[in-house]
C-alpha cells in the first residue's frame, strides 16, 4: 500500500463491508496494484493455465468443467468453458476430489458400484464414483486429482487424462 500511495495509486474495494481478504482471496494490495497495472499496460501475469485438458475438450469440441483439488481434495482451480451445464460445476470437484482421496480414477469405483458393491458409497461422505476424475501423480505420489464433468464421462475423463499427463 504504502508503494501505491508514493506513486498516488490507490486501491479501493466496491463494498465497505466486506474485508479484503476474503473478496481478493488474500492478495496484498501491492500486488494487485502491480497486476491491474500490468493488465492495464496489455500484459497478462500470474495466469493459471489449463491447456493440455482444456485443449483436448477443445479438439473434440467438449463444453466441460475443469476441477483442480490438492492431495487432500481441497480445489485449487475451477474453469468453466463456455456453454458447459451449470451442474459440471459441483460434479467435476467432486470427482477431482474422490479421485485424490482414494488414489485412483474414479471409473474404478464407478465399476464397483456397477458390479454390485454399493457398500462403495458409504466409504466416504462425499463420494462420487462417476467416471471422469483421475488422481495426479508427480514422483510416484498422488499429489492432487483432475475431475472433469459437462460430456459423456468416459470423454469426461480422457479430458482429465490429459491433463494429468502433464504433471511429472
Amino acid at each position: 500500500a504504502e508503494q501505491g500511495r508514493a506513486q498516488n495509486k490507490v486501491v479501493e474495494f466496491m463494498s465497505p463491508t466486506v474485508c479484503m481478504c476474503s473478496t481478493m482471496f488474500r492478495i496484498d494490495p501491492q500486488h494487485l496494484l502491480w497486476t491491474l497495472e500490468n493488465l492495464v499496460a496489455g500484459r497478462v501475469v500470474n495466469q493459471i493455465k489449463v491447456a493440455p485438458a482444456e485443449a483436448e475438450a477443445a479438439r473434440n469440441r467438449w463444453n466441460v468443467v475443469i476441477a483442480i483439488v490438492d492431495e487432500g481434495g481441497h480445489l485449487i482451480l475451477l474453469h468453466r468453458m463456455d456453454d458447459t451445464q451449470i451442474a459440471s460445476s459441483e460434479i467435476a470437484p467432486r470427482k477431482a476430489r474422490t479421485a485424490a482421496l482414494f488414489r485412483r480414477p474414479t471409473k474404478v469405483l464407478e465399476d464397483a458400484v456397477k458390479a454390485g458393491r454399493v457398500a462403495v458409497l458409504n466409504l466416504s461422505g462425499e463420494i462420487t464414483p462417476v467416471q471422469g476424475g483421475v488422481p495426479v501423480v508427480s514422483g510416484g505420489r498422488v499429489i492432487g486429482g483432475i475431475g472433469v464433468s459437462g460430456v459423456n464421462s468416459d470423454h469426461d475423463e480422457l479430458v482429465a487424462r490429459a491433463g494429468a499427463s502433464r504433471v511429472k
